[in-house]
């Protein structure tokens, strides 16, 4: 038998986790993803995919690579993150105005209930290695070093300026 925790029940706080490197928080939780887990915990983390709690304590995250949250803002070129997160992922409904610098990663989209091209996004930036993107009304993209491209459900193509080579090119109705 299967026992389903509350995603508000969820504490890894008091728990000895010395080798935790990836955590995923549901979008049921609410609240600070400081309420999961403790400093060390979240010193330790590689990767977190967070539906529904924000991070205030974005220095804690020292170790992070791959940031996946929920944002209720538009996301821009100044958009706190860990010195040391390079693949972020976002599902939101506002625009994006652009990533931050030192992302190579960038995977956006509408939220999962949603169906309809819902924001726009404006992309400039020197390190962009592979991008994807679902449910969007308007790109425009400056990314010289992109290699990977993936469009889902994008209503209108702006301009794609200065791309060098795209070794994967994907739009799908």
């Amino acid at each position: 038998m299967k026992e389903w925790i509350s995603a508000q029940r969820v504490n890894f706080k008091r728990i000895d986790c010395p080798k935790l490197e990836r955590v995923d928080l549901p979008d049921g939780a609410t609240g600070d993803v400081s309420d999961f887990l403790n400093d060390d915990q979240m010193g330790q983390l590689r990767c977190l995919i967070s539906k529904g709690p924000q991070i205030r304590d974005v220095p804690l995250l020292h170790q992070l690579k791959t940031l996946h949250i929920k944002m209720n803002a538009p996301l821009t070129t100044r958009f706190p993150l860990p010195p040391n997160v390079i693949e972020l992922k976002v599902w939101q409904r506002h625009p994006v105005e652009g990533i931050p610098p030192q992302i190579e990663i960038f995977e956006c989209g509408g939220l999962p209930h949603e169906h309809e091209p819902s924001f726009d996004v404006d992309i400039r930036s020197e390190k962009l290695r592979s991008f994807k993107i679902d449910y969007a009304s308007n790109v425009n993209i400056n990314c010289p070093k992109l290699t990977n491209l993936e469009l889902r459900h994008v209503m209108v193509l702006g301009n794609f300026i200065e791309l060098d080579y795209v070794s994967n090119y994907g739009v799908y109705p």
